[in-house]
């Protein structure tokens, strides 16, 4: 009795949620109590150790053979009969050798004189196939936390290497549906991404057409990636169509702050329209700086004229002016409207001209003005008075004749 609770005593020393310090894991070798375990094969029973502290067994292990799909297993430590348990594991559960190398981690973990936990690490000696046996071995006794390297390595060789149908068999076969690894398998086999070996690519082809289960999955994986990708580009596309619009917005900008600069450059160049009494308006230059060009002279000036009696029919004149579509102190180089003949006038179109008779631009420039009409109709026609390049016009103004005779 009194051996009983000192192996009971043994065996819960560390909580299985708990890291064992160098300390606890002394005392799980120290249990007297011995666990044999005995694994199923075809070749019948097989005994893998039979020196093992049932103390290291019960809080390394928690036996999770469920998660391997087995039917049938007696995975339980059952209560020691003296000082020996006997663990037989049922058959198919895992191969003899990788439960070996997990009982000789166990112990090793307990020898282990640092301060962390003793972390397992695949055996690259061993190869990938059999690492996923070891695995499966690990998922059956219920280690799991301190695996974390041991997957990292079975993943990075699935997301590297070029996958051979013989490891795509032992990986299927082997580990539960909803083990990480093989959902991995599965995103590297949709993806392609190491399609380099077509012998392998081939074989596994042909395996998986021999798997209904394993190609369903294949192409519920594929279905779900190209939704994915679909998502993505959509993404990709809304983010290229924002920096675009963000760009042609700041381009906006800095030509606006241009035009805004050129605009008061200008208008710095002159005062103010001065109203006087009566309604007329004087302007005038403003003080010219000392490094300014020098004042303009008028050199020469000739004019035209046409006279035709008052009232004769099919003749018709006036004018147009820039002040008709905006004001003095708001200068674009585009300005244009339409004019409306007297009624009954003309029965067709007539012959219009046009002739400059006032002009007020910019002196910083060349002087730059066209004075033009069109879409004449029998009812009127359209004026412009326009500039271009770095020529700047305050104001404009000319005259029309319309004559509709032969």
């Amino acid at each position: 009795m009194a051996t009983n609770v000192a192996n009971m005593a043994a065996s819960a020393l560390v909580p299985r949620s708990h890291v064992p310090t160098l300390h606890d894991r002394a005392a799980l070798l120290r249990d007297k109590a011995r666990v044999s375990i005995t694994l199923a094969t075809d070749a019948g029973l097989r005994n893998i150790s039979s020196d093992l502290p049932r103390a290291v067994v019960v809080h390394y292990s928690t036996f999770g053979a469920q998660q391997l799909g087995a039917t049938s297993a007696n995975v339980s430590i059952p209560p020691p009969t003296g000082l020996v348990s006997i663990l037989h594991i049922g058959p198919g559960l895992a191969a003899p050798g990788a439960v070996k190398w997990v009982v000789e981690w166990m112990v090793k973990a307990c020898h282990h004189k640092g301060k962390n936990e003793y972390r397992l690490f695949a055996e690259k000696k061993f190869g990938f196939a059999q690492n996923v046996l070891v695995y499966q071995a690990l998922l059956l006794f219920g280690i799991t936390a301190p695996a974390d390297h041991f997957v990292a390595h079975l993943n990075k060789h699935i997301s590297t290497k070029q996958l051979t149908a013989e490891e795509v068999a032992t990986v299927w076969h082997t580990l539960p549906r909803e083990s990480k690894i093989l959902k991995n398998m599965l995103f590297a086999l949709v993806d392609k991404k190491h399609d380099h070996n077509l012998d392998h690519e081939s074989a596994i082809v042909a395996y998986v057409a021999t798997q209904p289960e394993l190609n369903g999955l294949l192409s519920e994986v594929r279905e779900m990636r190209n939704k994915s990708f679909e998502h993505q580009k959509a993404l990709e596309e809304k983010w290229a169509l924002r920096e675009q619009q963000k760009k042609i917005a700041l381009k906006r900008q800095e030509h606006n702050k241009k035009e805004a600069a050129k605009a008061a450059k200008r208008h710095a160049e002159w005062r103010e329209p001065t109203k006087h009494q009566g309604g007329a308006y004087e302007k005038a230059l403003a003080p010219a700086p000392a490094s300014s060009s020098p004042p303009q002279v008028l050199n020469g000036a000739a004019m035209c004229w046409i006279a035709f009696p008052r009232n004769k029919a099919c003749v018709a004149s006036g004018s147009f002016s820039t002040s008709d579509v905006r004001s003095w102190s708001n200068p674009r180089p585009k300005n244009s409207a339409r004019v409306a003949f007297p009624k009954g006038a003309f029965t067709k179109p007539p012959t219009v001209l046009v002739a400059l008779n006032s002009l007020d631009m910019a002196g910083n420039s060349d002087l730059r003005i066209k004075a033009s009409v069109d879409e004449v109709t029998s009812e009127g026609f359209r004026w412009h008075l326009d500039t271009w390049d770095d020529s700047t016009l305050y104001a404009a103004e000319a005259s029309w004749i319309a004559l509709g005779f032969a």
